[in-house]
């Protein structure tokens, strides 16, 4: 175990160190030297502040600058896209698919099928009728290809499922379709959307995490994802959330399980993405400089990981600014500072982690 004041000492020898010393060429730059994409969410509805990202000039040109790819936050999450059994709402990802388009980056899907609290409240309570298998199947796949049919190619990587395994038991969640289906919803959801976008990458999506307290997780994860490809069920990738922070200080990594259970899964021929990186600074102390070279040695040495595996084509942030994470809203310091989970903090100016990644994508030689 390492002890935390050196790891603070030791971070922020490295942060000094860093060949990185300066912002030049731009992160979408540097990861596509070596065939990766890399990319940010952004979104139109705010998140425990008083305007959305997407309203700020500033956040936008970030956007511009640094990405390849964007993500809406929760524009396309079934909660807000499913106004009733026949009607839709899609006004806020049209203008993040517009915006895409206008700057070319490229548009990714998250998500199609995630848990009762992303899911709208009538669905909740809808009745399914004398043959709920069938009713739930028909909707499923109603819903599903009315959302892809509406993007059609403009999106060419979808998070089709989202967190279907329970982290504490590895079991399958309890969801409005799991309930109905079992993990038929899986294959159903997959299957509908293979069928609507024969070309599109299709992702499984779920926060497995690499400390030793993610076993369970990781092992529900994996048996899923061979129970799908033994059935035939077109699934592409893994996509790994990486919100990482409490659990994941260096000090509590079990590098060795987590190489394990990403070399099982590319075994099955499975690409990887990272999805939702950010690094919550919540259970360290220190000011904000000592904070932030822990959240970038810790950043630095996942991604290193992440990226020897020639596998690991994206890298998204969820989010690149730190006003505008979701982390604060969710979870806030118990000292009442303010979160530093992102690469750019509330000036915009680029922090350890930013010149961390930065480092990262140079390092890598597995691609």
């Amino acid at each position: 175990m390492i002890d935390r004041r050196s790891l603070l000492a030791c971070a922020a020898a490295s942060a000094l160190t860093s060949p990185a010393l300066a912002k030049a060429e731009p992160l979408k730059s540097l990861a596509a030297a070596k065939g990766v994409a890399f990319g940010s969410i952004i979104g139109t509805t705010p998140i425990g502040q008083k305007t959305a990202d997407f309203d700020d000039l500033n956040y936008r040109r970030l956007v511009e600058t640094e990405c390849q790819v964007i993500v809406p936050e929760n524009e396309l999450k079934m909660a807000w896209t499913w106004s009733g059994p026949e009607t839709y709402n899609l006004d806020g990802a049209d203008s993040l698919a517009s915006y895409a388009s206008r700057q070319k980056l490229d548009f990714r899907g998250h998500n199609l099928l995630w848990n009762d609290s992303y899911t709208p409240k009538w669905l909740l309570s809808f009745d399914f009728g004398p043959n709920p298998k069938r009713q739930a199947e028909s909707m499923l796949r109603s819903y599903i290809g009315a959302i892809t049919d509406h993007f059609g190619n403009r999106i060419k990587s979808w998070d089709v499922i989202n967190e279907a395994i329970d982290p504490e038991t590895g079991a399958l969640r309890s969801t409005v379709f799991t309930r109905i289906l079992g993990e038929d919803a899986i294959r159903i959801a997959f299957e509908e959307t293979r069928a609507r976008l024969p070309r599109c990458q299709l992702v499984y999506n779920d926060f497995m995490c690499w400390s030793r307290l993610g076993a369970n997780h990781r092992d529900g994860v994996l048996a899923l994802l061979r129970r799908l490809k033994d059935n035939n069920v077109p699934v592409d990738a893994l996509g790994v959330q990486s919100h990482l922070g409490l659990g994941f200080e260096l000090a509590d990594r079990d590098q060795e399980a987590w190489d394990k259970f990403l070399t099982s899964v590319t075994s099955l021929g499975l690409e990887l993405l990272v999805t939702e990186f950010d690094v919550n600074d919540g259970g360290l102390a220190g000011n904000a400089s000592e904070r932030d070279a822990v959240t970038a040695e810790v950043a630095k040495a996942y991604l290193d990981q992440m990226l020897s595996y020639k596998e690991m084509k994206t890298v998204i942030c969820w989010g690149l600014v730190d006003k505008y994470s979701w982390i604060p809203a969710y979870m806030p310091r118990d000292d009442k500072q303010a979160p530093r989970p992102t690469l750019f903090d509330s000036d915009f100016q680029p922090k350890p982690m930013y010149y961390a990644v930065a480092d990262a994508f140079r390092a890598t030689t597995n691609h």
